[in-house]
């Protein structure tokens, strides 16, 4: 198979198409042995993998290298069961990770009827203060649908007719030109957890840097949105006219903020951070949709665990060094990029 336009060889390093199925290389000289690498098309397609269960029908691609010098030939097969497996557990996985057109939110919402024209509903604002305090719901799921025996597994306080949820209550311990930064409540009580505010400190900085990279790379973080086309229900699903509707998160950029939870809730079921964009539709919107029905904070939000681990033999409680120079930086970053 031909490189990738992208591809470009260094050192000593040969690139070849393919012929008839087979390729053919001549070592240098002097080699001791090669190394050969195949590219290929997943299948099926990255974004049908949560519309595909348990895929059966995927590609087999068979690689043999022989060698004329007379060494024995060696054979690596890419299992049909292995990538079938990778892909359902890439589509449990998945479910918090991707936009809303991939996960069931957007979908869920296609189903509802559409309003004749947009509302003149102002957008919610998310602004923030120092000290200020608020609920937050975080999705309480175990990541690929199942727990090891050292976390629990039974949701806590389940709300009949939605997915399973836990109310954290938390308090606004930084702001940086992009992030505000919510503290677990419970986390903050323990001093052992997070010595000091410089953590949180840290960690809006951190996701400046971020920002900037990868809004760079990726494209705006913000944009105007409109999802006001769409009716509201109570939590009983009852349609509520057009007066009673609740504002629609203001995704606009108006305050350049994305709020960034940081939260103990997340290690009882595994879980080192999420993005769910659920929580940029209105609460009344998803209201509407079938049970289970997803939740909303109602605002650009980013979930990531604290310095708290679970309770494993050999493995410290707490360790803010490790949680300062790598948990939290490599969750920051890679939420942010969702």
């Amino acid at each position: 198979m031909p490189a990738p336009s992208a591809f470009a060889s260094s050192g000593p390093v040969t690139t070849f198409g393919a012929s008839n199925g087979s390729l053919a290389a001549t070592l240098p000289g002097g080699a001791s042995g090669a190394v050969f690498i195949v590219q290929s098309a997943s299948q099926p397609a990255t974004p049908e993998l949560t519309r595909l269960p348990a895929p059966s029908n995927l590609a087999q691609f068979q690689i043999v290298a022989s060698e004329s010098a007379g060494a024995a030939p060696m054979a690596v097969a890419r299992s049909t069961d292995a990538i079938a497996q990778a892909h359902r557990a890439l589509a449990l996985d998945g479910f918090r990770e991707l936009p809303p057109a991939t996960i069931g939110v957007e979908r869920a919402l296609e189903a509802l009827p559409q309003l004749r024209r947009p509302l003149s509903t102002l957008a919610r604002s998310a602004k923030a203060n120092l000290g200020d305090r608020r609920s937050f719901k975080v999705l309480y799921v175990p990541i690929g649908g199942a727990l090891n025996a050292n976390l629990g597994s039974a949701c806590p306080n389940p709300v009949a007719n939605y997915v399973c949820y836990v109310n954290v209550s938390a308090t606004l311990q930084a702001i940086s030109q992009h992030a505000y930064v919510w503290v677990d409540d419970a986390a903050l009580a323990d001093p052992a957890e997070f010595p000091d505010a410089s953590y949180f400190t840290a960690a809006a900085t951190n996701f400046d840097r971020y920002f900037a990279i990868e809004t760079q790379a990726f494209g705006p973080a913000f944009a105007p949105a409109n999802v006001t086309q769409y009716g509201q229900c109570d939590a009983n699903a009852n349609p509520l006219p057009q007066n009673a509707y609740g504002p629609v998160p203001d995704l606009t950029g108006t305050d350049p903020h994305i709020h960034v939870l940081i939260t103990d809730v997340l290690t009882q079921n595994g879980e080192g951070g999420y993005f769910y964009s659920g929580n940029l539709f209105p609460q009344g919107m998803l209201n509407c949709t079938a049970i289970p029905r997803p939740v909303s904070n109602e605002l650009p939000l980013l979930v990531i665990g604290g310095d708290r681990n679970p309770a494993i033999a050999g493995v410290p409680l707490h360790n803010p060094q490790y949680w300062l120079a790598t948990d939290m930086p490599r969750a920051l970053a890679h939420e942010l990029q969702h």
